[in-house]
């Protein structure tokens, strides 16, 4: 009877250990995914920032007055034919600071 419970509580701790073990490497590699993802968003943000803009026509002519808000520029830009989102260059007059 002893050896079977020392059997057990070695099963026990084993099983015990083994799943430690196992919830450290998942939380290792969520946590590893989670760091690259956020790469791959900053560098699509450097990316988007930085790339110059394909234009349908050579000239987009844009006359935005004194105290336009930065959202009402987004669009402005974006209804001149821009071919950029405004909510994403709103987002980006206000995370740049020029806003």
């Amino acid at each position: 009877m002893l050896h079977i419970l020392h059997i057990f509580l070695t099963l026990s701790l084993h099983y015990h250990s083994v799943f430690s073990i196992l919830r450290r490497r998942v939380l290792r590699t969520f946590l590893i995914s989670v760091l690259l993802g956020c790469f791959a968003i900053a560098g699509a943000c450097y990316w988007w920032v930085n790339h110059p803009v394909s234009l349908s026509h050579g000239v987009v002519d844009v006359s935005i007055e004194p105290g336009t808000s930065p959202r009402e520029v987004a669009q402005v830009a974006a209804k001149a034919g821009i071919p950029l989102h405004p909510r994403l260059l709103y987002f980006w007059f206000k995370f740049s600071g020029d806003a």
